[in-house]
């Protein structure tokens, strides 16, 4: 009965506590949101001086994800970060279940889309899913960005290598973008 009553715990533990899914949020302010399995924020992470200011008195943990991320989007255009102009959202969903980080990338790019509107932003989000790597971790951690926007800054320098890390890291996603589509480096952009 003993063993039954710590595997339950155990899992219980693994289901309420345990990181499951990292969400990254980018336009110049980056945010990583860290949520369990029920889709509970479990830390909100300021990647950035900006982001550390964006996220000054917001308490997102314990919060559901969708309100977490619909309460990034509208601070974002309150604080001026998203504009009609400076519109471009990079949306980051890191889980080792395909189907699951699909699911996820899907709904919160629905989710964002439909904040903009709410919030009258005409804006386009870039989605992807990626996988933590070493490379990712390590020029994430150097800039102070998400591992979604390292994984743009490594993508750019790669196809064209008269660009620095150091001046795609300081970049918004907006401008990334359109070094991305004049490239010709194909981005999922809803």
């Amino acid at each position: 009965a003993a063993l039954v009553v710590l595997t339950g715990c155990v899992f219980g533990y693994r289901y309420q506590f345990a990181v499951d899914t990292t969400v990254s949020i980018d336009v110049n302010p980056s945010i990583q949101l860290e949520i369990n399995r029920s889709e509970k924020v479990l830390a909100a992470n300021p990647l950035n001086e900006d982001a550390e200011v964006l996220l000054d008195g917001m308490d997102l943990k314990g919060t559901n994800l969708k309100t977490a991320v619909n309460a990034v989007i509208g601070s974002m255009v309150q604080n001026g970060y998203l504009t009609d102009d400076l519109n471009s959202i990079l949306l980051t969903v890191d889980n080792g279940d395909p189907n699951r980080q699909a699911q996820l990338q899907e709904e919160l790019t629905n989710d964002i889309q439909s904040s903009l509107q709410q919030l009258s932003v005409t804006g386009s989000v870039f989605s992807q899913s990626l996988n933590q790597t070493q490379d990712l971790e390590t020029i994430a951690a150097q800039y102070g960005i998400s591992q979604g926007k390292a994984y743009w800054v490594q993508q750019l320098t790669s196809a064209d290598s008269t660009l620095s890390a150091d001046t795609l890291a300081g970049l918004s996603i907006n401008d990334l973008a359109l070094l991305a589509e004049a490239r010709g480096i194909g981005q999922d952009s809803y």
